[in-house]
């Protein structure tokens, strides 16, 4: 699941307009490249808004709808499992919304990136050892709400 980069798969911005921010010119190849379109704000961008409590639970349900219908739409099969992009999957609140539209897509399992802390103290700099430190703490927390919706 892909929260943080690039455009939703949303077709319209505007009913995702809580996760997106408007970056200019698109880059992105294909229909649209080169035209003004909003796009994901970014790790921190997604991480600082659901802080603020900026971001709309409902339009994070509606996303991830969206790219699971889309997997479905391509290959013709139900994910066997999902992953966050930069472990936005695992952000508090949107841990809950992303369990439960995995359970009624018929997802069996979500990845959990829970390490003790002696796997990030070679991670430099030492700012990004913390946030690594970070998501292991909020896998954990995600984890309880992904088994309660079956997912392992």
């Amino acid at each position: 699941l892909n929260l943080t980069e690039g455009p939703p798969q949303v077709r319209d911005e505007n009913d995702v307009h809580t996760l997106v921010e408007e970056v200019g010119r698109s880059w992105w190849p294909g229909d649209g490249c080169g035209e003004r379109r909003k796009e994901f704000k970014g790790k921190q961008g997604l991480r600082d808004s659901v802080e603020r409590r900026e971001v709309s639970l409902d339009q994070v349900s509606l996303e991830v709808q969206a790219q699971l219908q889309a997997f479905l739409d391509i290959t013709g099969y139900i994910p066997l499992h999902v992953d966050g992009h930069q472990h936005c999957h695992v952000i508090a609140g949107i841990a809950a919304v992303v369990a439960r539209v995995c359970r009624r897509f018929g997802v069996r399992c979500i990845r959990v990136p829970c390490e003790g802390y002696e796997s990030f103290k070679h991670v430099e700099p030492p700012s990004r050892a913390d946030f690594c430190w970070q998501v292991s703490g909020l896998a954990r927390d995600a984890r309880l709400m992904f088994r309660e919706e079956g997912l392992f």
